[in-house]
Order: structure tokens, then sequence, then C-alpha cells
């Protein structure tokens, strides 16, 4: 609460109300919570004003991308700091499916500074903005080359909804490689938009592969699950 007070000015909760509300300071708008709560309070500064509360809330981490040119700060990084970065990235958030936000936690700094004492603190948004974008051209790139060595590519379709009820497609393409070994490489994931109709799959389908340039081989096979 005592963090809060710096962007809110608070009313105290009455006897009949079990509420509190408070008045963004930067924006004048009013919002409330149960007494004892703080997460409508986070919400608003997050979407609405995500730079001044990060710099409050983190106030050792790097600026976000908005603040600073990102080739800019990447040829300031030091080798050891950008070989750490690229293992918690690879290993930690996309391996072991931890969230960006880890790099922010307090207990997971300590760990970084026991074994890592010349890491440099990096703010979980470096990683969102610049290094997962940075990660996912290089993996579709290393893709494309491998596609370009076979001929022959059967692909699966993948279609579901989460809790939320948002659909979303995967595409995994299956290819012998040269020492003929089978292979498997997902393509493509994505938000799917619109009806789950045949058309609509195929179309959508069609746009990812034609993306990888996979239209070009001799023939491919569809098929498509959905759960």
């Amino acid at each position: 609460m005592n963090f809060l007070k710096e962007f809110f000015e608070f009313n105290r909760p009455t006897n009949n109300n079990n509420t509190i509300s408070g008045q963004c300071k930067l924006c004048e708008k009013v919002y409330s919570d149960k007494a004892g709560s703080t997460g409508n309070f986070h919400k608003h500064l997050k979407r609405k004003h995500p730079n001044p509360y990060e710099k409050s809330k983190f106030p050792d981490s790097i600026p976000s991308n908005n603040d600073i040119n990102t080739s800019e700060h990447l040829e300031n990084l030091s080798d050891y700091t950008k070989k750490i970065n690229q293992a918690i990235l690879e290993e930690l958030m996309v391996k072991c499916n931890l969230p960006p936000a880890i790099i922010e936690n307090t207990a997971f700094r300590k760990f970084l500074k026991t074994f890592a004492p010349k890491w440099k603190r990096t703010s979980s948004r470096y990683f969102t903005n610049a290094l997962l974008p940075s990660l996912a051209n290089a993996t579709q790139d290393t893709i494309k080359n491998l596609l370009n060595e076979i001929n022959h590519l059967s692909i699966t379709v993948d279609v579901w909804s989460d809790r939320r009820g948002k659909s979303f497609i995967g595409i995994t393409g299956h290819f012998l490689d040269s020492n003929c070994i089978p292979q498997a490489l997902l393509l493509d994931f994505r938000r799917l938009k619109g009806p789950h109709t045949g058309d609509n799959i195929r179309n959508i389908t069609e746009e990812i592969l034609e993306s990888l340039k996979v239209s070009n081989f001799s023939y491919y096979s569809l098929n498509l699950y959905e759960f």
C-alpha cells in the first residue's frame, strides 16, 4: 500500500463500506477495491502507466525499450551478461516455460547474484520486447533453412481453445532428413480468428506455409485435428 500511495490518493473505508477507493495522481481516474486488496490499483498502473510503474517498482532494472535504443543497449552489455541473459531466455523461459517476470523476482535475483555476480540486472520488458523477438526470428530462419533442404513434407494442424474461449492454431511439419531420420518442427502457432470451418483453417494454413515458402514442395499432406 505504501508503494501505491505514490500514485493514488486513497480514501479510508467506512464502517458500512468494506471497500477502499483511490484517485490516480497521473490521470485522475478513481478506482476501488476490497479493503486489504490492491489488485485493481496495480492493474491500472500496469495498463495505463507502465513506465512510471516499472521505474518505481523496479528502480534497479534497466530502462524499458521506450526509454532507450535497443541496439545501443545491446552494444553496451558485456558478453558475460549477454550469455547469462541468453541462457535465462532459452533454458528457463522457453524450455521450462517460466514467465519473463521471473527476472524481476527478488529471490531469483539473489540466486543470480550468488552464481553470476557480474550479471547486470535486466528488466522483464527487455526480455519481452528485445530478446524474445530476436530468438523467434532466428528460429524462423533456422526452420526455413531446414525446409529448403527437403522435398516432401507432411503437415499436422491442431486447433483448440483455452479456458477463456480464445482459439489457437498450431502447425507441425514432419519429414525425413538427409539421414532418413524422422523430424518434427513446429512451423507456427497463432491465434485463430473467425469460425472453425475447413475453409478458414485451410486459408490460414496456406498463408503460414507460403510465408515459409512451403508451397513449392512436390506435395504435402494436410491432417486436421480439433480439440
